[in-house]
């Protein structure tokens, strides 16, 4: 099946009353039989979670918040698959094949080792610092430049979690 993938503003308005006519239309649509719809960040209310026990395809919901969803909207979920942070190993391998390309040297065995200390990298964090830093000759860029952007890459997460947690009402 092709998948079709919704932003929450998208998808949120065909779980409400006035919206369900567009699912009951999906599943009566053989054209649109085994469809996939995929939401990131999905909005879970009452409403939603109803409309979800009913609809018959493939409905994907993705979330940072996983601790915010109450028990009874956990159960509604056949498969909860948990994404962590990257392990030592995973950390080098990702350093071997997004960053190594942007440096002329190789990663030391000392570099490695700080590599492997650094906590909370996900993929994404070598993928900012590989488009952060393609542009520089590879001369340039160190292997201890790499290792101290990925590091800024963590020191911006643990930020932000500090600030998103003063925030309130």
């Amino acid at each position: 099946a092709q998948p079709i993938i919704f932003d929450p503003p998208q998808i949120f308005p065909l779980f409400q009353p006035e919206g369900n006519h567009i699912l009951s239309q999906a599943r009566q649509n053989p054209r649109l039989a085994g469809v996939i719809l995929m939401s990131d960040g999905a909005l879970i209310e009452h409403s939603f979670l109803t409309a979800m026990e009913r609809f018959r395809g493939i409905l994907i919901c993705t979330t940072n918040r996983l601790d915010g969803l109450d028990e009874a909207s956990l159960r509604r979920f056949q498969q909860k698959v948990k994404f962590d942070w990257l392990t030592p190993d995973g950390a080098v391998t990702f350093y071997k094949r997004l960053l190594a390309p942007l440096s002329s040297e190789k990663l030391s065995v000392a570099c490695e080792a700080s590599l492997r200390k650094l906590s909370n990298l996900a993929p994404g964090d070598f993928r900012a610092v590989r488009d952060r830093m393609q542009f520089y000759p590879s001369q340039e860029v160190l292997p201890e430049t790499l290792l101290a952007a990925l590091s800024e890459e963590i020191a911006v997460k643990e930020s932000h979690k500090k600030e998103a947690r003063r925030i309130g009402f």
